[in-house]
């Protein structure tokens, strides 16, 4: 390799290449990231031999984290722990069951259960009566993304409760209409149901007198049962979209009835917006619907688009004849 000197500084480089001090510099360098790379290994190592006994963590938080890392079942350390965990969090994992009725029962202060992104229900039974029973504290259940889920909620002898549920995630479980006929959730507020094959009339959650938010999208509905809007007054919020509801499908007394509904949508429906518009109840709808927006103009929040939403495809009509 040719080799030239510098006469003004007496340095040596090589032609046509970097000088030996940015060379020094660039070895430097790497050798401080492949060291750092070591510690981070190292490190991690350590981890993993600390939180080989998970269970003390959990019992001074009384917080289960055990999200996707491919789990087939749930810890046996976690039902021995037994009132002690608050919450349990096995999402994005591949558990087939949550445990036998009599480990499932010793949860009783458990208050969020998150369970998504499973395969629940693929090996058939699910203690639901025992996870109802489990704990009077749990208010909040995702059990989202199992998509076989749906054929383990039919066939029971007597009503399974939820007396303290405030917010239930269902969505892309495989549900039927039939599905849940035999739950009920007297103290649920947010309900989500969307992306399963409900047809049909919309569930009614008769007995969830309390609900504000349910989003049922996303499936094959084709009706809203007449007596829904009578039987929840308090919903602000209401998902339809890209369902098969026509103006048919919405009773006349609904939007009357529904006296806190701010928020409906029907995108994606065959429903148009001139026949929307002529639903009995529409105005005072729509009245409460821009009375929102002008108060949170006024109160100059952040504003989602749904603020402004009337809920219905302005060329609905053309798209569906």
């Amino acid at each position: 390799m040719l080799v030239v000197g510098d006469a003004g500084s007496g340095s040596r480089r090589e032609a046509g290449g970097r000088s030996r001090g940015a060379e020094a510099l660039r070895e430097a360098r790497e050798a401080r990231e492949t060291a750092r790379k070591r510690r981070e290994i190292e490190s991690r190592g350590e981890r993993t031999v600390t939180t080989s006994d998970r269970s003390k963590a959990w019992a001074q938080t009384g917080i289960v984290g055990m999200r996707e890392i491919g789990a087939t079942a749930i810890d046996e350390r976690v039902f021995a722990l037994g009132s002690k965990v608050r919450v349990l969090d096995y999402g994005g994992n591949a558990l087939t069951s949550i445990g036998a009725a009599e480990k499932v029962a010793l949860l009783t202060e458990v208050s969020r259960i998150v369970l998504r992104d499973n395969a629940l229900g693929s090996s058939g039974s699910m203690p639901w009566n025992a996870l109802a029973r489990a704990s009077q504290s749990l208010t909040f259940l995702d059990l989202s993304g199992n998509p076989n889920l749906g054929a383990s909620m039919t066939g029971f002898d007597s009503t399974i409760v939820f007396s303290s549920l405030r917010t239930l995630n269902l969505s892309r479980c495989g549900l039927t209409n039939a599905c849940l006929v035999s739950f009920s959730f007297p103290t649920l507020r947010n309900a989500c149901v969307a992306e399963n094959a409900l047809a049909e009339a919309l569930p009614e959650f008769a007995d969830s007198e309390h609900l504000e938010v349910l989003d049922a999208s996303r499936n094959a509905i084709t009706s809203i049962p007449p007596s829904f809007g009578a039987m929840h007054r308090k919903l602000h919020s209401l998902n339809l979209a890209r369902n098969a509801v026509e103006a048919h499908g919405v009773p006349a007394s609904f939007l009357a009835d529904a006296e806190a509904l701010v928020e409906f949508s029907l995108h994606d429906n065959p429903l148009s917006t001139a026949a929307f518009r002529e639903i009995e109840g529409y105005e005072s709808f729509d009245a409460r619907r821009k009375t929102r927006a002008s108060k949170a103009l006024d109160a100059k929040v952040m504003l989602s688009k749904s603020v402004f939403d009337e809920g219905i495809d302005a060329d609905r009509f053309e798209r569906f004849t």
